[in-house]
């Protein structure tokens, strides 16, 4: 997940260029669904969250293009915004209560920071 805030002035140009990075995805046949959403009170009023979620740690890995998806994100998208945070999440659910045995069910999701397969390696 990759939490942006606007540059002042810049939201309608933010939106149209991250529409493009959109197709730039569509262009090179990227199966993985984006989301985003504007933060629409509090304290982050304005900010846009964007992400991709419930991805294997393989897909994960193996992403479209990596070097190109962040030259059309510099061209398309950075000029118009800055990134106040990125992180990797992993949803820990009901079904996994065997991860916390004391807490169980109790919890119906917990979000954890998650790695690369290398970043796993020097864990």
């Amino acid at each position: 997940m990759v939490v942006w805030q606007m540059k002042p002035g810049m939201a309608r140009d933010f939106e149209e260029g991250y529409k493009r990075h959109l197709d730039w995805h569509r262009k090179n046949n990227d199966t993985w669904t984006w989301r985003g959403w504007t933060i629409v009170s509090g304290e982050h009023f304005g900010y846009f969250v964007d992400g991709t979620f419930f991805h294997t740690w393989k897909e994960l890995d193996t992403p479209v293009s990596p070097a190109a998806d962040s030259a059309d994100n510099g061209v398309n998208v950075m000029p118009y915004a800055e990134i106040r945070s990125a992180a990797f999440y992993e949803a820990v659910t009901c079904a996994d209560k065997s991860f916390f045995p004391a807490i169980g069910c109790a919890l119906a999701h917990l979000l954890l920071p998650r790695c690369t397969a290398e970043q796993r390696g020097r864990i």
